[in-house]
């Protein structure tokens, strides 16, 4: 079927809208619902019939056979955009009563993360925080940034939790990937997770980590790790996600921070933040240069501080280790390719891909080991010290630690569906690839070397 513009013209009640798509945009029941859903919000969620006319007077049901059959008829012809009439029609009560036993054994279920096919785990439907079974609660279901029911939801919710189609959202969606401007296009709020325009759903103000509106929740803000009201926190807010100014936020407020207290409270902790240094120890055009380096000619105690970053007297070769920083004299045709590369000439190539934080020990001393905030060398710290790195553990320790992953052994298959990317190899064996942290070596030994905990633990056996 070649892409070709056509004009859908829709019919319900006494209005009529017409749209303008390419045949790709329409090319399935879902699609062609949610263009009906967006001309006529009052639909959306509820149930009604497609019907299509003959051209001798009767009226069939839209089925895909039928899409499919209209759209290729549209796509061969002069290059003038072919109109195809579209009636809407909203069922009564009896129809509904009828169909309510029927599910669509189709549904996309399986594209939340959190949900599980009926038929597969029914028991994980309620752990999903933004997906309810149709029968349950269907309102919720655009609450889910991954899930769309085959009614309601076209291909465009599948590609990002935060996208709005180009026709629907401006540039200020782009701002934040939750909120859209109400004046914008208040239809998008449901897609935010987290977010719902007052007018729609206040109660959801309180459910977002991020956001409280001033109207509702004014002491939800200091919650936010990044949103302050504008009469709380000045310009500083936006310098750090956790840090408060001194003059809005009291002592106890920047306790909150994991790493920064107010000079007077504990001036030993302002080293501690990866954002934040001290104004006499390093000037502010230096800190936005990399959030972890100050310069050696500001603060040389401050370049062990950063996991990356090394000074140039202990081990110039892991310059290249900081994925903002790179000595020139090191190797500067590297530097641009990857943030975690180094120059063969500079480190032992094989082991320099697996770890952003471990150096080999050929290059550096054990003392560079313990820089890394998450890693330590075996022959320096024990099996205790290994399961304080959220990341790296022994293979029979460590594998319930991933905070969405349990080993086949030890979890049934209720639990595999909690983690957003890993699925239980008879569910669904394609979405293993998918989870940054796990492939059991049972079930995907493949994966291991793209786990980040994988690799940590095989660097320090060197």
């Amino acid at each position: 079927m070649v892409d070709k513009e056509i004009v859908l013209k829709f019919h319900f009640n006494s209005d009529i809208v017409r749209v303008r798509a390419s045949t790709t945009d329409v090319d399935s029941i879902a699609k062609v619902r949610e263009y009906i859903a967006d001309a006529w919000p009052e639909l959306r969620g509820k149930d009604f019939d497609i019907v299509v006319g003959d051209g001798l007077g009767s009226k069939d049901i839209l089925n895909e056979d039928k899409l499919d059959e209209l759209l290729t008829e549209a796509s061969v012809g002069d290059g003038v955009s072919k109109n195809i009439g579209i009636f809407v029609e909203e069922r009564d009560a009896e129809e509904k009563e009828d169909d309510a036993g029927e599910e669509d054994k189709d549904d996309e279920t399986h594209k939340c993360p959190y949900m599980a096919a009926k038929e597969c785990c029914p028991e994980m439907m309620n752990e999903c925080p933004y997906m309810a079974a149709k029968e349950c609660c269907p309102k919720m279901m655009n609450k889910c940034p991954y899930m769309a029911a085959k009614e309601c939801c076209p291909k465009m919710m599948n590609k990002c939790p935060y996208m709005a189609a180009k026709e629907c959202c401006p540039e200020m969606m782009n701002k934040c990937p939750y909120m859209a401007a109400k004046e914008c296009c208040p239809k998008m709020m449901n897609k935010c997770p987290y977010m719902a325009a007052k007018e729609c759903c206040p109660e959801m103000m309180n459910k977002c980590p991020y956001m409280a509106a001033k109207e509702c929740c004014p002491k939800m803000m200091n919650k936010c790790p990044y949103m302050a009201a504008k009469e709380c926190c000045p310009e500083m807010m936006n310098k750090c996600p956790y840090m408060a100014a001194k003059e809005c936020c009291p002592a106890t407020m920047m306790n909150k921070c994991p790493y920064m207290a107010a000079k007077e409270c504990c001036p030993k902790m302002m080293n501690k933040c990866p954002y934040m240094a001290a104004k006499e120890c390093c000037p502010e055009m230096m800190m936005n240069k990399c959030p972890y380096m100050a310069a050696k000619e500001c603060c040389p105690e401050m370049m062990n501080k950063c996991p990356y970053m090394a000074a140039k007297e202990c081990c110039p070769k892991m310059m290249n280790k900081c994925p903002y920083m790179a000595a020139k004299e090191c190797c500067p045709e590297m530097m641009n390719k990857c943030p975690y590369m180094a120059a063969k000439e500079c480190c032992p190539a094989t082991m320099m891909n697996k770890c952003p934080y471990m150096a080999a020990k050929e290059c550096c001393p054990e003392m560079m080991m313990n820089k890394c905030p998450y890693m330590a060398a075996k022959e320096c710290c024990p099996e205790m010290m290994m399961n304080k790195c959220p990341y790296m553990a022994a293979k029979e320790m460590m594998m319930n630690k991933c905070p969405y992953m349990a080993a086949k052994e030890c979890c049934p298959k209720m639990m595999m569906n909690k983690c957003p990317y890993m699925a239980a190899k008879e569910c669904c064996p394609e979405m293993m690839n998918k989870c940054p942290y796990m492939a059991a070596k049972e079930c995907c030994p493949e994966m291991m070397n793209k786990c980040l905990t994988w690799l940590l633990r095989s660097a320090a056996r060197l």
